[in-house]
Protein backbone atom coordinates (compact mmCIF):
# COMPACT_ATOMS: atom_id res chain seq x y z
CA UNK A 1 0.00 0.00 0.00
CA UNK A 2 1.57 3.44 -0.84
CA UNK A 3 1.02 6.61 1.59
CA UNK A 4 -0.99 9.27 0.30
CA UNK A 5 0.96 12.00 -0.96
CA UNK A 6 1.05 15.23 1.09
CA UNK A 7 -2.22 17.44 -0.32
CA UNK A 8 -4.31 13.95 -1.43
CA UNK A 9 -7.77 15.22 -0.31
CA UNK A 10 -9.20 11.84 -1.46
CA UNK A 11 -8.12 10.60 2.14
CA UNK A 12 -10.70 12.71 3.91
CA UNK A 13 -14.77 12.48 3.18
CA UNK A 14 -16.72 15.35 1.74
CA UNK A 15 -18.52 16.12 4.95
CA UNK A 16 -14.42 16.41 6.28
CA UNK A 17 -13.57 19.12 3.41
CA UNK A 18 -16.89 20.90 3.87
CA UNK A 19 -16.73 21.45 7.81
CA UNK A 20 -12.68 22.28 7.18
CA UNK A 21 -13.83 24.69 4.03
CA UNK A 22 -16.48 26.50 6.31
CA UNK A 23 -14.40 26.59 9.40
CA UNK A 24 -11.60 28.86 7.62
CA UNK A 25 -14.64 30.86 5.24
CA UNK A 26 -16.47 31.60 8.75
CA UNK A 27 -16.35 35.04 9.84
CA UNK A 28 -14.51 36.05 12.78
CA UNK A 29 -15.89 38.37 15.53
CA UNK A 30 -15.13 42.21 14.85
CA UNK A 31 -13.32 44.22 17.21
CA UNK A 32 -15.56 46.18 19.44
CA UNK A 33 -16.01 49.34 18.08
CA UNK A 34 -13.95 52.56 20.31
CA UNK A 35 -16.03 55.13 21.27
CA UNK A 36 -15.64 58.16 19.22
CA UNK A 37 -14.17 60.71 20.88
CA UNK A 38 -15.03 64.09 19.61
CA UNK A 39 -18.19 62.98 17.49
CA UNK A 40 -20.51 65.07 15.39
CA UNK A 41 -23.77 64.97 16.65
CA UNK A 42 -25.52 67.58 13.41
CA UNK A 43 -27.86 64.28 12.93
CA UNK A 44 -28.74 62.95 16.46
CA UNK A 45 -29.68 66.24 17.37
CA UNK A 46 -31.69 67.26 14.02
CA UNK A 47 -33.86 63.98 14.26
CA UNK A 48 -34.18 64.68 18.10
CA UNK A 49 -35.68 68.18 17.64
CA UNK A 50 -37.72 67.21 14.79
CA UNK A 51 -39.15 64.18 16.60
CA UNK A 52 -40.54 66.56 19.35
CA UNK A 53 -41.55 69.19 17.13
CA UNK A 54 -43.56 66.92 15.70
CA UNK A 55 -45.27 65.77 18.61
CA UNK A 56 -45.74 69.15 19.35
CA UNK A 57 -47.71 69.70 16.14
CA UNK A 58 -49.47 66.24 16.61
CA UNK A 59 -48.26 65.60 13.28
CA UNK A 60 -47.17 62.03 14.29
CA UNK A 61 -48.78 58.96 14.70
CA UNK A 62 -48.13 56.04 17.09
CA UNK A 63 -46.09 54.08 13.89
CA UNK A 64 -44.66 57.61 12.91
CA UNK A 65 -43.31 57.63 17.18
CA UNK A 66 -41.77 53.92 16.51
CA UNK A 67 -39.77 54.35 13.65
CA UNK A 68 -38.84 57.71 14.79
CA UNK A 69 -37.53 56.51 17.97
CA UNK A 70 -35.34 53.52 16.20
CA UNK A 71 -34.11 56.04 13.59
CA UNK A 72 -32.79 58.12 16.95
CA UNK A 73 -31.25 54.81 18.27
CA UNK A 74 -29.63 54.59 15.46
CA UNK A 75 -28.32 57.65 14.99
CA UNK A 76 -26.87 57.59 18.27
CA UNK A 77 -24.77 54.38 17.67
CA UNK A 78 -23.29 55.47 14.89
CA UNK A 79 -22.84 59.11 16.42
CA UNK A 80 -20.60 57.54 19.21
CA UNK A 81 -19.05 54.10 17.71
CA UNK A 82 -19.45 54.60 13.76
CA UNK A 83 -21.20 52.92 11.28
CA UNK A 84 -18.96 49.58 12.01
CA UNK A 85 -21.28 49.18 15.08
CA UNK A 86 -23.44 47.37 13.44
CA UNK A 87 -21.28 44.44 11.95
CA UNK A 88 -20.15 44.09 15.38
CA UNK A 89 -23.86 44.61 16.46
CA UNK A 90 -24.79 41.41 14.57
CA UNK A 91 -25.19 38.26 14.99
CA UNK A 92 -24.56 36.35 11.95
CA UNK A 93 -20.51 37.83 12.67
CA UNK A 94 -19.46 36.60 15.87
CA UNK A 95 -17.94 33.03 15.48
CA UNK A 96 -19.40 29.98 17.25
CA UNK A 97 -17.49 28.79 20.37
CA UNK A 98 -15.32 26.03 20.07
Amino acid sequence: MTKPYVGDLSIFTTEELEDELYRRNKPKKPVKPELIENPDYTELKNLCIEYIERIENKDCSIDDRVDTEHYIFEAAMETFFGIEIWNYLSSEYWEEED
